[in-house]
């Protein structure tokens, strides 16, 4: 780079544009390399996103499944004992029904 001394009144302006257009070819340099860190981290972001998003939905996926499961035998559970307490006292479950059937008639009314 040029001193003081050795630049002349006249080519001051020279050297000052060659100086500046270094600097502006260096900092373009830099805002390249600048771009590409951020698509690639960028990139690197959006894929861990996808991925957590994708572990969270099949997290999802197998609580529900354990909750359909649940709720199955909970309902076979109390479909057994509806069946078991028919069987026990015919009678009276065929009074309950035709009480509850006229109960839902006379509500239709």
């Amino acid at each position: 780079m040029a001193t003081a001394q050795q630049i002349k009144p006249d080519d001051r302006s020279e050297a000052e544009n060659a100086d500046l257009a270094a600097e502006f070819s260096k900092f373009q340099r830099d805002l390249e390399a600048l771009k590409r860190d951020i698509a690639s981290l960028t990139q690197t972001g959006a894929q861990e996103v996808r991925e957590e998003a994708k572990r969270r939905m099949n997290e999802a996926e197998m609580h529900a499944h354990e909750a359909l499961d649940a709720a199955s035998n909970e309902v076979q559970e109390i479909q057994r004992q509806a069946e078991k307490a028919v069987r026990k006292n015919p009678l009276t479950a065929m009074g309950a029904a035709l009480a509850i059937g006229y109960f839902i008639a006379s509500l239709r009314k």
